[in-house]
This record gives C-alpha cells, structure tokens and sequence, in this order.
C-alpha cells in the first residue's frame, strides 16, 4: 500500500493526506473502499487522539459495507469514543433491515445480524465465564472462527434473534 510506503520513508504527513484523498474519491465515485484504507485512516486517527474521527470513519465503512468485521471495528471505535449506546440501535436497524430483505453475508451464510450479535453473545459470555471461573467449560474460542459454532453447539434454538 502506497500509505505504507510513505511512512516507511518517513512520510507521515504525506500517508495521510494519500489515505484521506482514495478515501474521498471513492465516496464521491461511488467505487467500493478497500479495507486496508479504512483500518490504517482509523487506526491512524485514533492514534493521535482523534477518537471521534476514527469513529466517522469506521461508521461510514459499516453503513457501506454491512460486515461482521465493519460492525466490529465500528463497535471497538465507538467505545473508544464512549459512544456505543448511541451508535449501536442504528448499527443493528441497518442489519435488520439487511436480514429482512433476505440478504446474506458474502461467504453464502446466515445475515449478519445473526453474526453480529452471537458475537455479542460469545463475549458477554466469555466476560461472564471469566468473572466465574467458566472459561474451561467455553473452550479456547476464537471470536473470529468459533463463536457461532460454540454458541449453536451450547444453546442450540434457544437463542433468540
């Protein structure tokens, strides 16, 4: 990434202004963002403090994108920024609305509301099992890779979308 490069020649200023330019032009085009711009402008704004840009950001992507991956960055941005109660009902209408229209995630499984909110599950979960002494009965989970497959295996139908 061209952003890389300039900061690996010491050119910071210059990898900003270079991620923040794609960025703009592709919102005014139309044309789909890459993630790695959007994960290196984030991380790069809330690096320096700038909490509420990175949370722009990260909301942004998510309304464009509707991915577990951007619905978890915005959450992580927006509890950065102490704001998650406020971001999050309209985060979850956007994927309820997407569930309702029959929409998919794009690896052909369920809609992402289901994924986003096991994955809500498996942490609470894995926050409460802690606070218990519980995490051997959890398992190793990965967040990632294992939350669905051990929040089905445990809960099966019981839980409720």
């Amino acid at each position: 990434m061209i952003a890389g490069e300039l900061e690996a020649a010491d050119r910071p200023g210059e990898a900003l202004e270079w991620v923040e330019n794609g960025l703009r032009h592709a919102a005014a085009e139309g044309e789909p963002v890459h993630r790695g711009l959007v994960d290196y402008l984030a991380e790069r704004y809330a690096g320096d403090g700038r909490t509420a840009d990175a949370l722009t950001v990260r909301r942004d992507h998510f309304r464009a994108e509707h991915s577990l991956h951007a619905y978890r960055a915005l959450r992580a941005a927006a509890r950065a920024d102490g704001r998650w109660d406020a971001e999050r009902p309209p985060a979850l209408e956007l994927l309820r609305a997407d569930a309702g229209e029959g929409r998919r995630n794009r690896w052909g499984g369920g809609p992402v509301l289901i994924d986003a909110l096991t994955d809500a599950l498996c942490s609470a979960l894995s926050v409460v099992g802690f606070h218990f002494g519980l995490i051997g009965h959890l398992g190793a989970a990965k967040p990632h890779t294992d939350a669905t497959a051990i929040t089905v295996a445990r809960y099966g139908r019981r839980v409720a979308v």
